[in-house]
């Protein structure tokens, strides 16, 4: 199995990182079991993706991944549901977005992986 994924990849490994491929296939379905239990209960996905993500993949590759699965969700809800948004209110959603994405870009440090689990179990239990 290495082999094969060695040959896929040109034998060229990115810091010493290559996912095999059943670890591939759980990250990918659970991305698909995760958006089900979202579109059902209507949260707790992105949490639960979260944990299976930082499972099998190191902290910036789980937060890279984590964002564009959620931005790809929230994108196409936002595509469906596009007649019933208040463009009035975008504006101060926007300045919001860019005031929050300027605090959190300015300290450039990455948290341990299990600063990263406790932050998530800490979550989930605050909320209820």
């Amino acid at each position: 199995m290495r082999r094969a994924i060695d040959a896929l990849s040109g034998g060229r490994r990115k810091n010493g990182f290559v996912m095999e491929v059943d670890a591939i296939a759980i990250v990918i379905l659970s991305m698909l079991g995760t958006s089900f239990l979202s579109g059902i209960f209507g949260m707790l996905g992105g949490i639960v993706l979260m944990g299976v993500l930082l499972t099998w993949l190191p902290v910036p590759a789980a937060m890279i991944l984590h964002g564009m699965t959620q931005v790809s969700a929230n994108g196409w809800r936002a595509w469906l549901w596009r007649k019933h948004v208040l463009v009035s209110i975008l504006p101060g959603y926007f300045l919001g977005s860019a005031a929050a994405f300027a605090l959190f870009s300015w300290p450039s440090s990455l948290p341990p992986k299990l600063w990263s689990c406790l932050a998530l179990a800490s979550y989930r239990s605050r909320r209820g």
